[in-house]
């Protein structure tokens, strides 16, 4: 998948969610995007940094998956 894309569709499923948490995980993840292409356009980038980068945005994604679908198994059960 194009990084750019998950990027994309991440933060807009976290702006979705709306809650403190998802607020605060929007705003790591900006500052991983400035940080990634920071180093990715450095001439003696580093594809270490890069996969840490990678690393750490996955599991953002994955915490979201994982929380905002206990959410609605949550209020779903209610109804």
């Amino acid at each position: 998948m194009n990084f750019e894309l998950a990027l994309s569709v991440l933060s807009q499923g976290l702006k979705l969610w709306n809650t403190a948490q998802a607020r605060k995980y929007l705003k790591e993840l900006m500052e991983l995007k400035e940080e990634y292409y920071h180093e990715f356009n450095r001439p003696d980038r580093s594809d270490l940094n890069l996969d840490r980068l990678h690393d750490r945005i996955k599991l953002i994604a994955t915490h979201f998956a994982t929380q905002s679908s206990l959410g609605d198994d949550a209020s779903s059960s209610s109804k």
